[in-house]
């Protein structure tokens, strides 16, 4: 199962309730758990030995529970590729190709601004 955060779930309230409800029940079956935060506003989800970082992801394997895999990282870092336990293992961000690479890097350049003609 994989999940991706949304601002109900890191505010407090009856949203934040039922999620921490739903990820116990999966927590305590065979399910393997993928949870995204990439919301740097609200309170993180409770987690034992968890890093203060802007985004996170942790990564559940039912097979290893109660040890989990914690991916934190901050805005200026890149996303982490991530094993998502499956029947075998896939990786959820792949590295770039060098030609893509090259695109991205172009692509966040600054360029000085432009005159729109008259």
């Amino acid at each position: 199962m994989i999940e991706l955060l949304s601002p109900k779930n890191k505010r407090s309230g009856p949203g934040r309730e039922a999620y921490l409800r739903k990820r116990r029940q999966v927590m305590a079956s065979q399910t393997h758990w993928v949870e995204i935060d990439l919301l740097r506003g609200g309170e993180p989800l409770p987690l034992r030995g968890a890093i203060a970082a802007d985004y996170r992801i942790l990564v559940s394997a039912s097979g290893r529970r109660p040890q989990a895999q914690l991916y934190a990282f901050n805005l200026r870092q890149p996303i982490p590729s991530i094993p998502v336990p499956l029947d075998g293992e896939v990786t959820l961000t792949p590295p770039l190709s060098e030609a893509d690479a090259a695109w991205l890097a172009e692509l966040l350049q600054p360029h000085p601004p432009t005159l729109a003609p008259p």
